[in-house]
């Protein structure tokens, strides 16, 4: 942001806003984390190396510019004030853990879930887990990817754009209405991978598009509670569920069973699917 006085402004670079003059904004005054102490990036285009306690990983990303990279570390990412709250405005933006050699990921541990809002096209996250939640949310004209992604839960809602979910686990283990549920309008959806779970007594997904393509593609969806393990909904839209697992432990009639597809004008193709069943009360 700026400083004021005798009428004369000048930015001041740490603050964690990104001022007019400034290349980025990380929210310290560290050099070779990416950003260095006069807020000009130490590479082109922009390589964040955001330390977890002294980063502001919201001022980051909000300021990244187009095809800019934020490498994140195995540290917990769990300050409310700096991080909970994700935007990327920008286009090709990626956010990933550092190494994808060691095969882990970087934790976003704080109590209440975290918030991602995308705005620009061709944004990546990737190697990255989420043990209380993540919603995501992806405004007109804008396209997402999550890849190699966990969480405990994920509700997403698309409008005008893109999601594409790929390797991504959600494992319901604590409260809420759905391991994952996901809205969108006038945009495309696509899950490659995707791994959903529940052992916290809930529906597993529940998908309700309108005027959208649906595609599923080697997925698996399982629950052992009482309740429906897929539930399709929505108008003027294509849904093609292929090479998937779809199963519940436990069912009754008044659950909806096992999969739920309902809706005006919705196209519903299934090819090569198992459906199992452990119990079903009549």
């Amino acid at each position: 942001g700026f400083d004021c006085g005798n009428g004369t402004c000048y930015s001041r670079c740490g603050d964690g806003v990104l001022a007019s003059d400034e290349e980025c904004e990380d929210g310290n005054v560290q050099n070779l984390d990416g950003c260095n102490s006069t807020c000009s990036c130490e590479s082109n285009p922009c390589e964040y190396f955001p330390t977890p306690h002294l980063c502001d990983l919201s001022s980051i990303l909000a300021g990244a510019k187009h095809g800019s990279t934020v490498l994140l570390g195995h540290s917990g990412y769990d300050s409310p004030l700096r991080h909970r709250v994700l935007y990327i405005p920008s286009d090709g933006v990626t956010l990933r853990f550092y190494n994808r050699r060691l095969g882990i990921s970087a934790t976003f541990n704080g109590l209440d879930g975290y918030t991602l809002v995308v705005k620009g096209r061709g944004v990546l996250l990737e190697m990255a887990k989420f043990p209380h939640g993540l919603d995501v949310k992806v405004t007109e004209g804008g396209s997402l990817t999550l890849s190699s992604v966990s969480a405990n839960h994920l509700r997403a809602r698309v409008v005008g754009g893109g999601l594409n979910l790929e390797g991504v686990t959600v494992q319901r283990e604590e409260q809420s209405d759905y391991a994952a549920s996901i809205h969108a309008e006038r945009s495309d959806v696509f899950l490659e991978n995707f791994i959903a779970e529940d052992y916290a007594n809930g529906g597993v997904v529940v998908v309700n598009v309108t005027d959208s393509s649906l595609t599923v593609l080697g997925s698996r969806f399982s629950n052992d509670q009482i309740s429906r393990t897929l539930g399709i909904v929505g108008k003027r839209s294509n849904v093609s569920v292929v090479d998937s697992v779809i199963n519940w432990g436990w069912a009754e009639k008044s659950s909806g069973g096992l999969l739920l597809i309902t809706g005006s004008l919705l196209k519903v193709s299934l090819e090569r699917c198992d459906f199992f069943m452990g119990f079903a009360d009549k």
